[in-house]
């Protein structure tokens, strides 16, 4: 039997195909668009979750070992996949950047020694006179002025000793002031860090003043993880 097709046809079938693999080709783009981000997520997440579980295991060691005798010792494998690991202040610190939402931007969660958190590389520490605050961006240093029951004459010029950019290691010296009217706030009070440790999601110190007339006023200081910058809060 012999067949014939019109040639308006056979052309017609063409540009289906062409169509058909056009569309084909745009549903594939799209998927994989939407997919692989999810697949980096999902890989991410296992990684988070995979690492959590060595540094408890090591954890646990750790433990074995501190209630052992003399000269114990343990072989303890620890794979990262991803991520950077260094030993830094007497810790082992795991960090990794990722897209994937493995919990909500400034929390964090602790297994026993091991703390998981996001956006969590705040630390804030104390010396004899000092209180300071980093990130790894930037350092502030703090007086350190009386306390909570020995209030002592301060003004806000005498709050900071200084700041430093951990990036340039350009540091900041000089005279800070804080004013309520147009006049530097003054009086007796005192200075407190209110959070202290390591990987925070924020640091504060707080500066306390009794003014003159009566009216007490907090100013804090905030770093908070990856800011380059402090924030001032006064009421």
């Amino acid at each position: 039997m012999l067949n014939i097709i019109p040639q308006g046809k056979k052309a017609q079938i063409w540009e289906s195909a062409i169509l058909y693999l056009l569309i084909i080709s745009v549903v594939i783009a799209i998927v994989l668009e939407a997919g692989v981000p999810m697949m980096d997520n999902l890989r991410d997440k296992s990684v988070v979750m995979q690492i959590r579980d060595s540094f408890i295991n090591l954890d646990q060691h750790i433990r074995e070992i501190s209630t052992a005798g003399p000269g114990s010792q343990r072989v303890v494998p620890l794979e990262t996949k991803k991520g950077t690991l260094k030993v830094d202040d007497g810790r082992i610190l795991w960090s990794m950047d990722t897209e994937a939402q493995i919990m909500q931007p400034g929390t964090s969660q602790k297994f026993g020694n091991i703390r998981v958190g996001v956006n969590a590389d705040v630390k804030a520490s104390e010396t004899s006179n000092r209180f300071i605050i980093s990130n790894s961006f930037v350092r502030g240093v703090f007086n350190k002025i009386g306390n909570s029951s020995h209030y002592v004459p301060i003004n806000s010029s005498s709050l900071i000793n200084h700041l430093q950019s951990l990036d340039t290691g350009a540091t900041v010296n000089g005279t800070w002031s804080f004013e309520i009217d147009d006049a530097e706030i003054e009086g007796n009070g005192y200075t407190a860090m209110l959070d202290k440790g390591n990987d925070l999601q924020e640091g504060r110190v707080l500066y306390h003043l009794n003014l003159s007339s009566g009216t007490e006023h907090d100013l804090t200081l905030i770093l908070r993880a990856n800011s380059d910058f402090f924030i001032v809060e006064m009421r």
